[in-house]
């Protein structure tokens, strides 16, 4: 069973109250003159669904750190599925609790024979990271002044890649929205087949004739390609226009600071559009292509908004 030691809510100028472990372990909430405060622990397929309950009675609470719940994590090694970087995840394994990276979005540890597994979760206005023993509850705004919802889910058994399902199965079963996990999900029949990410092979290069050079020798070499993907570096981003032979590094983190000018393709890198070259892969080569954005348009989102902007809200 995972104990909770403590619970620390956090309010917009510093302020912060500490409700002991052993005043949630039975359900109670702490009250007083200014806030109301408590935990419930419900069964979750193998494991306990922990939800939190936080309510001021005046003032807001700290949009980077709004509850922290310190948890009785046990002395031995972990792997952590943490946020590295804005946009990027990563496993990180460690010796020790202490070692748990900050924004760990999933933990896994073993006990004996068993394996434990931890699923922070987002839930209404809140999402839910760890560091180290400790699981914080974070809006990124200090204008709430209530907390609620889900925090994590945790779960124990001999497989740990079945456990893992089996307690994301779990929180989506908790979370309003109708999400399903990968196993509940229809399974694209393309996804049957070989598929080739433009990444692997030409990076910050990637262009309509490179695409379809490789298309072609796909099927000369008779590898089974049926469908890639047109990673980064496609999108009409004005500030990448000139860079004909760029230096790697350079334009690979400058890339994070620019912004989108418009939903069509790069003119230099993909003359006839997008269209075309998606196109002519599949017409002589076979091959459907999808591409990569990110989900603000490009790393900075987009550039002031003009006509292209105004015609997509129209439609």
């Amino acid at each position: 069973m995972l104990r909770i030691r403590g619970m620390e809510i956090r309010l917009s100028g510093g302020k912060a109250f500490r409700v002991p472990g052993k005043d949630l372990s039975d359900g109670r909430r702490e009250e007083n003159q200014e806030l109301s405060a408590g935990l419930s622990m419900i069964p979750a397929g193998e494991g306990m669904a922990v939800f939190v309950e936080v309510s001021l009675k005046e003032g807001t609470l700290d949009g980077a750190c709004a509850v922290r719940l310190e948890l009785d994590l046990p002395e031995t090694a972990f792997l952590a599925d943490y946020r590295h970087k804005e946009y990027w995840c990563s496993p990180f394994f460690c010796k020790g609790a202490d070692e748990i990276p900050d924004q760990t979005q999933a933990l896994l540890w073993k006990e004996g024979e068993m394996f434990r597994y931890l699923l922070p979760v987002c839930s209404g206005q809140y999402k839910a990271v760890m560091k180290g023993n400790c699981l914080r509850l974070e809006s990124g705004y200090d204008g709430l002044s209530a907390c609620s919802g889900l925090a994590f889910v945790w779960g124990e058994g001999k497989n740990p890649y079945r456990l893992a399902e089996r307690v994301t199965e779990a929180a989506f079963s908790l979370l309003p929205g109708g999400m399903r996990g990968r196993t509940g999900r229809r399974y694209p029949e393309v996804f049957e087949y070989l598929g080739w990410c433009s990444w692997d092979a030409f990076q910050i290069r990637v262009s309509e004739e490179g695409l379809l050079a490789k298309c072609k020798e796909f099927a000369e070499k008779k590898i089974p390609v049926r469908w890639a993907v047109i990673d980064d570096m496609w999108e009409d981003v004005k500030d990448l226009y000139d860079l004909e032979k760029p230096d790697y590094e350079t334009v690979f983190e400058n890339r994070h600071n620019t912004k989108l000018a418009s939903f069509e393709a790069d003119p230099y890198r993909f003359p006839g559009g997008l269209a075309r070259c998606v196109r002519r892969m599949k017409e002589e080569c076979g091959i459907q292509a999808g591409v990569w954005h990110t989900i603000n348009g490009y790393w900075k989102a987009w550039m002031k908004p003009g006509s292209w902007l105004r015609n997509i809200r129209t439609a």
